[in-house]
């Protein structure tokens, strides 16, 4: 009885949160498309790239493409360390185990399902391998709410007064991500001091989850973090280059800002498509205010997901096949 009462209410929070998904994705879309009208995007991507050689932009987008394949592989050198019996493990099996994970995990809500492809390369380690993607997604995370909360601070004139005009209540998200990094870095290095949280229903089944992390030593952790944060810079520089190439009137810490504040609210919104594509891209739009210079930070969000997401999956499924077809 009370098992089935779970069910059902995890069935109902999987709903609620699908909805919420699609609201925000429509009102994305939406707004993306009435930004799109407005400033005649054909024409001013017409324009752009007549003022702009092509041979920069092509030089640009390859920079991109290589600066992909450094993500993922620091990404694989996160995971490795993170796992206990690394040394059984050469780099470029976790390398490939990395892609075969991004393929799978585009099938699964946010992106959660990178585990099943990482087990099916390592094989025998499932229990190993999740708790050491657990671990190293954390840090990512952790990194991204601190950047998020700088960038927040860098930004809180303009967030709070302009663009959203809530000046009144802007210490209001500060508060929240300020309680919110204290609970993952105390999940993340102390989970012991976190045990009251068992005690609350809604977050029962996932704190036990945490619970694994302990096994992981401080220093491991804090290499894990480190190149989470490598791992944000390597996303960051995507950025620059395209907006660079672009000629978006943003200078590097101003775009650093923005790119912090995108991806710290982003996380933390629901999305039914892989890597909040649509919602990012809206939100990235809004976050300058739309017209044409938001428009084209829109159209970098869009290229770097392309690039990190969309050729990792295709390039993941392509191993996964060719591995499968060698049995």
């Amino acid at each position: 009885m009370v098992k089935s009462l779970k069910v059902r209410k995890f069935k109902l929070g999987n709903k609620v949160t699908f909805f919420l998904s699609l609201v925000f994705l429509v009102l994305a879309i939406y707004y993306l498309w009435n930004e799109i009208e407005d400033n005649d995007l054909i024409e001013s991507f017409k324009k752009l790239f007549n003022e702009i050689p092509l041979q920069s932009i092509f030089i640009s987008f390859v920079y991109v493409f290589l600066l992909q394949f450094l993500n993922w592989f620091l990404e694989a050198l996160k995971f490795k360390f993170l796992l206990k019996t690394s040394n059984s493990f050469s780099v470029l099996l976790i390398f490939k185990s990395i892609y075969i994970g991004n393929f799978t995990a585009f099938f699964t809500p946010e992106r959660v399902g990178n585990f099943i492809g990482r087990a099916i390369v390592l094989k025998e380690k499932k229990e190993e391998v999740v708790i050491a993607t657990l671990i190293g997604n954390l840090a990512q995370l952790i990194v991204t709410v601190i950047v998020g909360l700088a960038s927040m601070l860098f930004l809180k004139s303009y967030l709070f007064n302009k663009l959203f005009d809530l000046s009144h209540f802007q210490m209001v998200p500060f508060l929240l991500y300020s309680t919110l990094l204290l609970v993952l870095l105390f999940g993340f290095f102390n989970f012991n001091k976190l045990n009251f949280l068992l005690k609350i229903k809604f977050v029962e089944k996932w704190m036990s989850k945490l619970e694994k992390i302990e096994v992981i030593s401080i220093q491991l952790k804090l290499s894990a973090l480190g190149l989470a944060l490598l791992r944000y810079f390597v996303f960051y520089f995507q950025y620059l280059i395209l907006a660079n190439a672009l000629n978006l009137d943003l200078d590097f810490i101003d775009l650093f800002a923005y790119v912090g504040v995108l991806f710290g609210f982003i996380t933390f919104i629901p999305s039914p498509l892989p890597g909040n594509l649509g919602t990012r891209e809206g939100l990235a739009s809004f976050l300058l205010g739309g017209g044409l210079l938001g428009i084209h930070f829109s159209f970098i969000s869009f290229v770097v997901w392309l690039i990190n997401v969309g050729f990792s999956t295709i390039f993941g499924g392509l191993l996964y096949s060719y591995s499968y077809l060698r049995k």
